[in-house]
C-alpha cells in the first residue's frame, strides 16, 4: 500500500511558497489540483486578487485578509530560536545603523515588519530608510528562504554582522516567532476545508518522516550539505500550539502598537 497521501481534485488552487521550508507539507502529497509556486509576497497578493484559495500565508498579511481567509488547522511554520533563513546582514554593529540604508527583499512580506521592529525597538536605533531591492546592497540587507540559507553557510564578502531574526525575535521576547500560517478561503465548502485540512496534515507526518530525503534532494542546488538542511528542516514548528499562538498575537499587538501593519515599501 502506498503511504503517499492523495488530495483528489478540488476547485482550490493551491499556493506553495517556493522555498524548502514548505517541502514537507508538500512532499506526501499527490494532487491534480493546480498549484502555484511563488515567494511570500507573492503568495498574499495571489490571494488577495482571488487566484489562490489556500496556502502557507505571510502571518502579516493573514492578519490583513482575514476577513476572506482563515486558519486552516494549526499548521504553519514557526521557530523557537535560529531560523538561519531569515536575516539581515550588516556592514556595521547593528547598534550602528542609525541613519543608514536597509535594503529589504522583494520577497518578504512579514520579515519586513520584524526587522524594522527590532531594529527599531529591541536594537534601538532608525534606519535613514527601507527600500526593495537587491543582496547584497546598501549598509544593511534582508534575506529570507533558499536565499539566505546558501548566504548563512558561504558568508558575504563586506557585511560581517549577521542578525538572525527568529534568534533576535526570542531574545527579545522569549517566545515563539509564527513567520506563516495555513490558511484557506472562507467561502470554500466545508466539506472542501475539512478535507484539505486532513490532506495536509497527513502528508506533514509523511514529509517530516523523509526530512533526511529531502535534504539529500536538495543540498546540490543550494550547496549547503544535506545534514545541516535536515538539522534546519526539523528545528521548525509546523504545528503550532499555545506558546506559537501567543508570539503571533504578540507580534500583532506589536505591528499596530507601532503603526507598521501596512509597512510595505516598494
Amino acid at each position: 500500500m502506498s503511504t503517499t497521501n492523495r488530495l483528489a481534485p478540488k476547485t482550490a488552487v493551491i499556493g506553495r511558497i517556493s522555498y524548502l521550508n514548505t517541502e514537507p507539507f508538500f512532499e506526501g502529497l499527490e494532487s491534480e489540483a493546480e498549484q502555484r509556486a511563488v515567494p511570500p509576497r507573492e503568495l498574499a497578493r495571489l490571494c488577495r486578487e482571488g487566484e489562490v484559495d489556500v496556502g502557507a500565508l505571510p502571518v502579516a498579511e493573514l492578519f490583513r485578509l482575514e476577513d476572506v481567509f482563515e486558519p486552516l488547522g494549526q499548521m504553519g511554520i514557526a521557530i523557537r530560536g535560529p531560523v538561519t533563513s531569515v536575516l539581515c546582514f550588516s556592514r556595521v554593529p547593528f547598534e550602528e545603523l542609525g541613519g543608514r540604508s536597509v535594503i529589504l527583499t522583494r520577497d518578504s512580506a512579514t520579515s519586513v515588519r520584524l526587522l524594522r521592529l527590532l531594529l527599531e525597538q529591541h536594537v534601538g536605533v532608525k534606519p535613514a530608510g527601507y527600500a526593495r531591492g537587491a543582496a547584497p546592497e546598501g549598509d544593511a540587507f534582508l534575506t529570507i528562504g533558499d536565499e539566505a540559507l546558501r548566504l548563512q553557510h558561504h558568508g558575504v564578502e563586506g557585511f560581517p554582522h549577521v542578525m538572525d531574526l527568529g534568534e533576535a525575535w526570542l531574545e527579545w521576547q522569549g517566545l515563539p516567532f509564527v513567520f506563516a500560517r495555513w490558511a484557506v478561503r472562507r467561502s470554500l465548502p466545508e466539506l472542501e476545508k475539512s478535507r484539505l485540512a486532513g490532506d495536509f496534515s497527513r502528508a506533514l507526518d509523511i514529509g517530516l518522516s523523509r526530512a533526511g530525503e529531502i535534504a539529500e534532494r536538495r543540498a546540490p542546488a543550494l550547496d549547503v550539505p544535506a545534514p545541516a538542511l535536515e538539522g534546519y528542516l526539523r528545528r521548525f514548528h509546523y504545528r503550532l500550539g499555545r506558546d506559537e499562538a501567543r508570539g503571533e498575537a504578540l507580534f500583532r499587538r506589536l505591528l499596530e502598537q507601532h503603526h507598521l501593519a501596512e509597512f510595505d515599501p516598494r
